[in-house]
């Protein structure tokens, strides 16, 4: 049943979607403390399961599957591992990954048009690229990975958090649907990063005075670098989480040295 239409919750218990998302980071967590022999079996039927439905569904994946000679259903000899059902296959690089476009698609007939969302990466490193998501199953694995996350780095929902990414400027409640479905009010203040100078969001940061900031890995860059050079030092920051960029040990060395 898609998320968005789902019939509403009982009284007091929460909403059918924070339940699914919830189950399924109770399952993460579950995984984490198999026996590791366990945990390669579970992840070689994901991967041939992968395998199959890129094989199926993408002309790209299905011609360079069998370049590489990987066979999804290809029985695995003593000694190897689930990587080694792809260790012939070429990595995808970024420009390859411009260049043939759709090509790389591999929806499923299933999927309706109105639930396929595209992301696309800032570009501030290079030429942007698109993928696209299919959001009944991306949206409840991507929140309870977050969940999870959070968890991991001690962040407390309850606390405010900046995020500065190419979204609308807004101030929000909650980080969320689930953290309001919790009852955490933290309240999520949002900045368009391509909208306003680093300067201004450099300035937006210091006065709010939060203990959490959502970025990209450039941005945090070069607002360390405004703040070192003079700028405003935002008071009582604890941690940066980043996307879409690798952070570098140079990046994080600057961004520590402003930031602490």
């Amino acid at each position: 049943m898609d998320q968005d239409n789902l019939p509403p919750a009982p009284a007091g218990a929460l909403p059918p979607a924070a339940t699914r998302t919830l189950n399924l980071a109770a399952q993460l967590d579950a995984f984490e403390r198999l026996p590791a022999a366990e945990q390669d079996r579970r992840q070689l039927g994901s991967l041939r399961t992968l395998l199959r439905h890129a094989r199926d569904l993408s002309p790209f994946w299905r011609d360079r599957l069998a370049a590489a000679g990987v066979d999804p259903d290809r029985p695995l000899q003593e000694g190897e591992t689930a990587l080694d059902l792809i260790r012939d296959l070429p990595v995808l690089t970024r420009a390859v990954l411009q260049e043939q476009g759709s090509a790389l698609k591999a929806r499923a007939p299933w999927m309706a048009e109105d639930r396929i969302a595209i992301a696309r990466t800032s570009g501030s490193t290079g030429v942007p690229v698109a993928v696209e998501r299919y959001l009944p199953m991306h949206q409840p694995l991507y929140t309870a990975l977050t969940f999870l996350d959070n968890r991991w780095h001690g962040r407390d929902s309850r606390r405010p958090i900046a995020i500065a990414k190419d979204m609308a400027d807004a101030v929000l409640p909650t980080w969320g649907p689930l953290y309001e479905a919790l009852g955490h009010k933290g309240v999520a203040h949002c900045r368009n990063m391509i909208g306003h100078a680093p300067e201004d969001i450099l300035s937006w940061l210091a006065a709010l005075g939060v203990p959490y900031m959502v970025t990209t890995p450039a941005l945090a860059l070069r607002l360390a670098e405004l703040s070192l050079a003079g700028g405003p030092r935002p008071v009582g920051l604890e941690q940066i989480i980043t996307f879409g960029e690798t952070v570098t040990p140079e990046i994080r060395a600057r961004v520590r040295a402003a930031f602490g």
